[in-house]
């Protein structure tokens, strides 16, 4: 065995602050950070941000343009556009995270029989997702 060590030259940063600082170093990704909260926020606080609920009908500003009432204006049926973009996002974000947890359990499962029994098993499932 050889005699020789080695010095640590410096603290290694280990979970969230490691993140974090790698974030820092590339400011579109950080600023993609930022959106991804915002929207999260939006969604979880919908009911205390949106000014009106999202099936609130006012038949008299049917189709009104923009306004200090109405943000992004109204629909045909008198809804205000910004309150239903806002509590879309909480439906967006609903099945954006119910399809990524289906092709995390599926792709799971398919690697670990693909690993598993390799050959032509794994051949036929990496041609199938190909």
């Amino acid at each position: 065995m050889s005699g020789q060590t080695v010095q640590q030259t410096g603290q290694s940063q280990h979970g969230l602050r490691a993140i974090f600082a790698r974030l820092r170093r590339a400011p579109l990704a950080m600023i993609g950070l930022i959106v991804v909260f915002l929207l999260v926020l939006t969604a979880v606080f919908a009911d205390f941000i949106a000014p009106f609920g999202y099936a609130d009908q006012d038949l008299m500003a049917a189709f009104e343009p923009p306004s200090a009432a109405h943000w992004f204006g109204t629909d045909e049926f008198g809804r205000d556009i910004f309150s239903r973009i806002i509590y879309g996002s909480r439906i967006s974000l609903q099945v954006g995270f119910i399809a990524v947890g289906i092709a995390v359990f599926a792709g799971g499962f398919l690697g670990a029989i693909a690993g598993y029994y390799g050959g032509k098993s794994d051949n036929f499932i990496m041609r199938a997702m190909d």
